[in-house]
């Protein structure tokens, strides 16, 4: 298996993949339930990032362009078949310069799905990549993602903090991707009282995409994939359904 990816439940009769991303710092089991909750409309892959869990002892990749080139020459090497994309926070970033890069490849995705994550013409909030480690540690509180165990052990701390650090500077240091925006549907989901990621900087997503564009809001801040995780599933099956409910002639293989 290709230590990019962890398919936690197989589901090789699905129609399409639809390919996870985390948040920073985050890792492949984030998805662990999800392909339960998409059995027959999608085969969910968690992609695993280096510097966590089965790949702690790579170092973690702090540049979008280098990240994502690893990334896409993996995906390019799976079987051609229909996909999607969905990115958390980080992830959407990632996400979203993936799928320019695959598109260009002749592999686009049927649909990027982005999470937490402001758009990218929406204007940048304070880089958080090179605080000192309380200031950090502060950041995450505020975020209200990562537990209080792991911000209060210093041991933990060692092990966490390289790849957040890593993943925060990949988005705060990456130029917006090359070429015309995406053809794909674009669905974003905020949460409302999100500091980072509001509605309305969410709402930059639009204009990414020739497509079509939603926002989702949930009652909640940013870290909403653990607030509601149910309710966000649903909503990305309910707009996964239709498209893998009908005819896609799978692309064309291409050479990675």
């Amino acid at each position: 298996m290709n230590p990019w990816f962890r398919i936690h439940q197989r589901d090789p009769e699905a129609p399409m993949r639809l390919y996870c991303l985390p948040y920073a710092g985050g890792s492949a089991s984030l998805y662990r339930g999800w392909g339960a909750g998409l059995t027959g409309v999608a085969e969910v892959v968690a992609v695993q990032l280096p510097g966590r869990e089965n790949r702690i002892g790579e170092p973690s990749v702090a540049a979008m362009p280098v990240l994502v080139d690893r990334l896409t020459r993996a995906m390019l090497a799976e079987p051609a078949r229909p996909y999607a994309l969905f990115g958390y926070s980080m992830g959407a970033r990632v996400a979203h310069h993936a799928a320019h890069v695959l598109s260009a490849a002749g592999r686009p995705p049927e649909r990027l799905f982005v999470a937490a994550s402001p758009g990218p013409a929406a204007p940048p909030g304070p880089a958080a990549h090179h605080l000192s480690e309380p200031d950090l540690v502060a950041h995450l509180r505020r975020l209200g993602g990562t537990p209080d165990e792991v911000l209060d052990s210093a041991e933990l701390r060692r092990l966490v903090l390289p790849a957040v650090r890593a993943d925060l500077a990949v988005v705060e240091t990456a130029a917006q991707p090359a070429g015309p925006p995406l053809s794909c549907p674009v669905h974003a989901f905020a949460g409302r009282t999100d500091p980072e990621a509001s509605p309305d900087r969410m709402a930059a997503w639009g204009v990414e995409t020739c497509g079509d564009f939603v926002l989702d809001t949930f009652d909640a801040g940013h870290f909403f994939i653990h607030a509601d995780p149910a309710g966000l599933l649903a909503r990305v099956r309910a707009n996964l359904v239709p498209v893998a409910a009908r005819p896609v002639a799978a692309p064309a293989a291409v050479a990675a």
